[in-house]
């Protein structure tokens, strides 16, 4: 606060949140700024309805989503529980790059939508071999992603990034569901688990062609950016 010549005048705060000063001998002039406070909890909380801190992934959620890797479906929702598109998890990839793609380079793939959400994170996956469609020409990118394509993935970027992609065998009792495992995914299924990036849905099923949940997205994502640090 100043006085009509320019001088600052003191400002003494009081019990109640008052504010008091000594008036001078000429007109002051107040400029007052309104500053919007948020106590601790408040800010430390998520904005999705339907993820609470009792759900199991609430911290693997909160790690995406304030690591700006994961979105909700809305402002309100994030849908824990539901299915992720392949495109949507390359999109997640090319967040966590932070990379630039050449406008100039051409997809092979015919089934991507131009000035889609997804066009320039399918031009830089495909450009860094980092993934593969279905077919020459096919990507398939509004297919729900299973769990070992989704392991697969992260192996071939951790291989673009160079980042260990040493493993060990999975021990065949280790789950029984094992030979179910695609032949293309053995080898990223393989480092995933070794890497304690990818874990069973229970204590003998990894469930390797099931859908992965966007809750289980966000949990092997945590995971591994936390082993590529």
């Amino acid at each position: 606060m100043e006085d009509k010549y320019g001088n600052e005048i003191k400002i003494r705060q009081t019990a109640y949140d008052r504010f008091v000063f000594e008036m001078p001998n000429n007109d002051v002039i107040i400029n007052v700024l309104f500053k919007k406070t948020v106590d601790n909890e408040t800010i430390n909380k998520m904005p999705f309805v339907d993820v609470t801190e009792n759900d199991w992934s609430y911290e693997f959620i909160k790690y995406v989503y304030e690591n700006g890797i994961m979105k909700g479906v809305s402002d309100t929702l994030f849908e824990p529980r539901n299915n992720t598109s392949r495109a949507m998890l390359v999109t997640m990839l090319y967040r966590l790059d932070n990379s630039l793609i050449d406008d100039q380079y051409e997809l092979k793939f015919s089934d991507i939508d131009e000035n889609s959400y997804y066009e320039d994170a399918v031009k830089w996956a495909e450009k860094n071999n980092i993934i593969s469609g279905y077919s020459s020409d096919k990507f398939g990118p509004h297919d729900n992603i299973t769990r070992e394509q989704l392991v697969t993935i992260l192996y071939r970027y951790a291989k673009y990034k160079n980042i260990n992609i040493d493993y060990e065998l999975i021990n065949d009792n280790k789950f029984n569901d094992i030979r179910n495992i695609g032949e293309y995914a053995v080898d990223a299924v393989n480092w995933a688990i070794s890497c304690d990036i990818l874990q069973g849905i229970n204590d003998d099923k990894l469930d390797p062609q099931g859908f992965a949940t966007r809750e289980q997205i966000a949990t092997i994502f945590m995971r591994f950016m936390q082993f590529s640090e």
